[in-house]
């Protein structure tokens, strides 16, 4: 699935680190605009395989905070 949304991206990551909700809410104050995360789902659990890539914004005024 491919998910844009950044409270969304910023809840599947806490959930992947087992996280309470509370802390999952800074997550998602934490992506940059057009980032990129990955993750997979092994043995039954969500697994946060890569957080908040952004080498394909090579130019440093392109990566903005949501």
């Amino acid at each position: 699935a491919v998910v844009t949304s950044n409270g969304v991206i910023g809840w599947l990551a806490g959930y992947a680190e087992r996280q309470a909700e509370p802390e999952r809410a800074c997550l998602l104050r934490r992506l940059f605009n057009g980032s990129v995360s990955r993750f997979i789902e092994k043995g039954g659990h969500l697994e946060l395989c890569a957080w908040n890539i952004v080498d394909h914004l090579a130019e440093g005024e392109l990566r903005t905070i949501l």
